[in-house]
C-alpha cells in the first residue's frame, strides 16, 4: 500500500496537538459514554452481543460477526467503524481521535 492509495491515510503524529479535536458529540452525551463504558461495557460479565448491541447504540459502525472482547476502552464508538468478522482483543484501548476504520477479518489485540 502506497501514499498514493487513497485507502491509505499518513498522520505526522509529531504535529498532533491533543488539544481541540473533533469530539463529534455533546459533553453531556460523552459523559453518559464513559459512565456506561467503565460500568456495562467493559465488564466481564458482559456478553458479546450486548456489548456490540451497546457500542452501535453509542454509533458505532460494527460488521457481523464482529467480537470485542472483555476491558476494550473506546474513548469515542461513534468514530468507529469495523468490518465484518474482526475482533477486538481483551485489554486494548483505542484512542480514535478522529474516524477509525478497521476493516473486515482483523484483529486488533
Amino acid at each position: 500500500m502506497s501514499a498514493a492509495d487513497p485507502s491509505h491515510v499518513v498522520r505526522d503524529l509529531s504535529r498532533f496537538p491533543g488539544t481541540g479535536t473533533f469530539r463529534g458529540r455533546s459533553r453531556p452525551y460523552r459523559i453518559l459514554w464513559m459512565a456506561v463504558s467503565e460500568t456495562v461495557v467493559m465488564k466481564w460479565w458482559l456478553p458479546n452481543r450486548i456489548r456490540i448491541s451497546i457500542l452501535r447504540w453509542f454509533g458505532a459502525e460494527i460488521g457481523r460477526s464482529c467480537i470485542v472482547r472483555k476491558r476494550v476502552r473506546i474513548e469515542f464508538p461513534w468514530l468507529l467503524s469495523m468490518g465484518d468478522h474482526s475482533w477486538i482483543g481483551e485489554g486494548v484501548w483505542l484512542i480514535n481521535k478522529r474516524r477509525l476504520t478497521i476493516g473486515s477479518n482483523v484483529c486488533i489485540s
